[in-house]
């Protein structure tokens, strides 16, 4: 886990800092005048765009504007030597291992593993309460709904059944599921609505489904979860559904009336009273964000009924066009693994270093031998100071056969690899 720590974290913070910048160019093209369509594809594109840039950036290695900051940030980690074990008489005395010290990018990633995990939890705790609001759904029986979703469906030229269902748990029509679409509609809703109404409710659900909005709006929830210290996903997120919400408006308006739709969504918003963040989030709602109401339907009545165009393809294209921006974005790179060249580099300075350590250790016990030269010792001290001498030249035996060996294991690794190139 400490190995991976680097790469993962610099991953993150290449991510953070992408999606940064892609959502704030997001939110400035989207406050041009540009239809509702592209400034959707431009928050898929950008709330996806980051992922991409992201792993590209990591994967290739690019060298990133902002520098190798964990790298900078890192000292590399100096070879630690455990000490041999001291002997007292026979009896030989365990020396404890040094602690490894604790990386701080460990402590980071461990700190955002976390900090997701909370917020997936969180979302999951909400997928289970809307779960369990719509587990005393039942299949809508009601022919003045069912005849309109039939309608509805012929006029629009959707082939794929969609399954009709009601509950009482619910005060607002909301669509969801991506293999087996449903929408699920309050009780009475024939009753309460008129004929152009209730063909606009149904017209605004079923173009939910047909952009696939509850599984972007899964896939977005998820990104903010995974992220939470990312405030732009939310930003991302929240755009998305409002634009979305706009563009089945308008989808619904070409069907039925502006003023019919209209109509509906100020009928059906008075049902809602409050937002609920479990049905925004997990699903598509006509009138889930009752805050925007207002704008909603100023934009249908005042705003021209046209042919507009629905530029799919923009989605992948915009993602390849934030992508290829990855060489001019700035990023964060791990510490880079060593080769074999710089392995073997390492190694002969460690032995060199340890070469100095024996030769002043060696030095220090001269001159301790000279101190002791004049002064008269006992039988006690001189047999010490004779086996530390003996277990000295010792340390130095074994310190010259382990260099030998490991210059031997170096020199026979390059004829290996010089012999393999040569191949």
């Amino acid at each position: 886990m400490h190995s991976f720590a680097p790469g993962a974290l610099a991953w993150l913070g290449t991510l953070t800092v992408h999606s940064t910048v892609l959502l704030a160019v997001a939110w400035v093209l989207t406050r041009l005048r540009i239809n509702d369509p592209v400034r959707e594809a431009v928050w898929k594109a950008a709330m996806l765009g980051a992922l991409v840039t992201a792993s590209v950036q990591f994967a290739i290695g690019v060298e990133p504007f902002g520098g190798h900051l964990v790298s900078v940030a890192t000292e590399p980690a100096r070879p630690v030597i455990a000490p041999a074990p001291a002997t007292v008489g026979a009896e030989r005395i365990a020396v404890p291992d040094a602690p490894e010290p604790v990386d701080w990018r460990f402590l980071v990633l461990l700190a955002a593993a976390s900090a997701a995990a909370l917020a997936l939890l969180v979302d999951g705790l909400e997928a289970l309460r809307l779960r369990r609001r719509l587990a005393t759904r039942e299949h809508c029986s009601d022919p003045i709904v069912v005849a309109a979703l039939d309608r509805v469906r012929r006029s629009i030229g959707v082939s794929t059944k969609v399954r009709l269902s009601v509950s009482q748990q619910l005060a607002t029509p909301i669509a969801f599921g991506v293999l087996r679409p449903e929408i699920c509609l309050p009780e009475a809703v024939g009753e309460r609505l008129d004929a152009a109404q209730l063909d606009g409710l149904l017209a605004h659900e079923i173009a939910h489904l047909q952009h696939r909005d509850p599984l972007w709006l899964r896939v977005f929830a998820t990104l903010t979860s995974l992220f939470p210290w990312q405030p732009l996903f939310r930003l991302g997120r929240r755009e998305f559904q409002r634009v979305s919400e706009f563009r089945c408006d308008a989808d619904a308006a070409e069907l039925a009336s502006s003023v019919s739709v209209a109509s509906c969504l100020v009928e059906v918003a008075g049902w809602v009273g409050t937002g609920d963040a479990s049905l925004s989030a997990m699903s598509a709602g006509m009138a889930a964000n009752p805050s925007m109401l207002e704008r909603r339907v100023d934009r249908l009545l005042d705003e021209p009924r046209g042919r507009r165009v629905r530029p799919i393809w923009l989605v992948p294209v915009l993602t390849c066009l934030l992508a290829s921006v990855t060489l001019a974005m700035p990023g964060f790179t791990a510490t880079p693994l060593p080769r074999a060249a710089s392995r073997g580099a390492s190694l002969i300075d460690v032995l060199s270093e340890l070469d100095d350590e024996c030769a002043d250790l060696a030095k220090s016990f001269t001159a301790l031998q000279r101190d002791l030269a004049g002064v008269e010792l006992d039988e006690a001290t001189v047999r010490v100071v004779a086996a530390l001498a003996y277990r000295l030249n010792q340390l130095d035996q074994r310190r010259i056969d382990l260099r030998i060996r490991i210059l031997e294991s170096l020199g026979g690794a390059r004829r290996l690899e010089h012999e393999a190139r040569r191949k």
